[in-house]
């Protein structure tokens, strides 16, 4: 097996190398996430600092974590009950 000698890049501590997703799980572009004055674009690469990067990254999860429920809702069965047994509220009537 012939031995590669690449050099090593390291990045100064604190620094991260953060990858912002080109697309969504509904194969739209992704959104651009915006922190106080820094803009991050889909399909782009940065190098941040750690506090940064990290809110980034937060951030891209929360995304695709919306996204995924938007796949699988979940029915609240407990609310729909109360619901069905109680009927809707309708606006103006109150009890007196």
């Amino acid at each position: 097996m012939a031995k590669i000698d690449a050099p090593v890049v390291e990045l100064p501590k604190g620094k991260q190398f953060v990858t912002i997703p080109d697309k969504d799980l509904f194969d739209q572009r992704f959104p651009t996430i915006r922190i106080n004055r820094y803009e991050f674009e889909a399909g782009q690469t940065y190098e941040l600092d750690e506090p940064i990067a990290s809110t980034v990254k937060e951030r891209i999860s929360a995304c695709e974590r919306a996204n995924l429920r938007i796949l699988q809702p979940k029915k609240d069965i407990e609310s729909q009950n109360i619901m069905t047994r109680n009927g809707s509220s309708r606006g103006g009537q109150f009890a007196s």
